[in-house]
C-alpha cells in the first residue's frame, strides 16, 4: 500500500510538474484494514490527484497519512486519517452536501461512496480561489 502510494505521486509530479507531498507517519499501524477498505482508501486518494490534475491548477498538493486515537484505554477508538490538500483554484464545496452533485461531478461522489463502503468519514473543504482539502477519517479495529 504504502509503496504503491509512493509510486503514484512520484509519477503524479513527474506527468503534472506539480510538487507532491506525501508524509506518512513512520510505523503507520493499517494491519486491521480490509482489502477492500485499502483499495477504495487508494482510490479516493488517486481521484483526489485527478482532480487536482485535471481542475485545481495547483503548484503544490500534499497528502498526510497518519494514525489517531480518541479516547484512552478499553474505550479508546483508532483511526487512519489521510489528508489531502492543495494550493489550487478551489470551487464551491456546497456541491459535495447531502447527494446534490451536478453534472460532471461524478469523482466527488465516488470518492463519497468509497468512504462510506469503507465505514469512513469524508470531509471535502473548498472555496474558490482558496484551494482545496480533503479528510479522510477510517476507523480501525
Amino acid at each position: 500500500f504504502i509503496m504503491a502510494l509512493q509510486s503514484m505521486t512520484e509519477q503524479f509530479t513527474e506527468r503534472t510538474k506539480t510538487n507532491c507531498i506525501l508524509k506518512i507517519q513512520e510505523e503507520l499501524d493499517i494491519s486491521s484494514l480490509t482489502l477492500d477498505q485499502t483499495i477504495n482508501i487508494f482510490r479516493i486518494i488517486q481521484e483526489a490527484l485527478n482532480n487536482v490534475e485535471k481542475h485545481a491548477e495547483a503548484t503544490t498538493v500534499s497528502v498526510i497519512i497518519t494514525n489517531c486515537q480518541d479516547g484512552e484505554g478499553e474505550h479508546a477508538q483508532r483511526f487512519l486519517k489521510i489528508f489531502i490538500t492543495d494550493n489550487g483554484k478551489g470551487f464551491d464545496s456546497r456541491i459535495f452536501k447531502g447527494n446534490n452533485f451536478s453534472y460532471g461531478h461524478f469523482g466527488l461522489y465516488n470518492m463519497k461512496e468509497r468512504a462510506k463502503d469503507s465505514g469512513a468519514e469524508i470531509d471535502i473543504i473548498s472555496e474558490e480561489g482558496e484551494g482545496t482539502e480533503i479528510k479522510l477519517e477510517v476507523p480501525l479495529k
